[in-house]
């Protein structure tokens, strides 16, 4: 299936694992590992995005200065945007059960780093 890889500034896989035509959307596990040196976090989660909130993230690079993903149970939350000549990325994953609980990280990166992943994110093939 289709996948979007990541290895700087840290490392995250997004792959598509089910496609729903009847209510466009398609269902994701999306894959990340952060080391600093406070500490090691690793998480791995599956849930469905609709086809409109990617075309709406996707648009964001380009005519706003915020872009934001959300799924469909709105659990999951990644934000990319600019922040003097850098940009932040920024991770949400909420959920709750047994235990309830909420993982997140957000990142200063460079510009150049930024653009890069902004492309794989655009480069991303839609079959709709």
């Amino acid at each position: 299936m289709i996948n979007i890889t990541l290895d700087n500034p840290f490392l995250f896989n997004l792959e598509i694992l089910e496609i729903d035509d009847k209510i466009p959307s398609f269902k994701v596990n999306c894959a990340f590992e952060v080391k600093s040196l406070k500490g090691y976090i690793k998480n791995s989660i599956s849930y469905w995005i609709s086809n409109q909130s990617w075309d709406s993230f996707i648009h964001g690079f380009d005519s706003s200065d915020k872009a934001s993903l959300i799924d469909l149970s709105e659990i999951v939350r990644i934000k990319i945007y600019p922040i003097d000549n850098k940009f932040q990325i920024f991770f949400d994953n909420s959920f709750q059960g047994n235990i309830n609980a909420v993982i997140s990280f957000d990142s200063i990166i460079e510009k150049e780093i930024a653009i890069s992943i902004i492309q794989k994110f655009k480069d991303f093939p839609k079959w709709w």
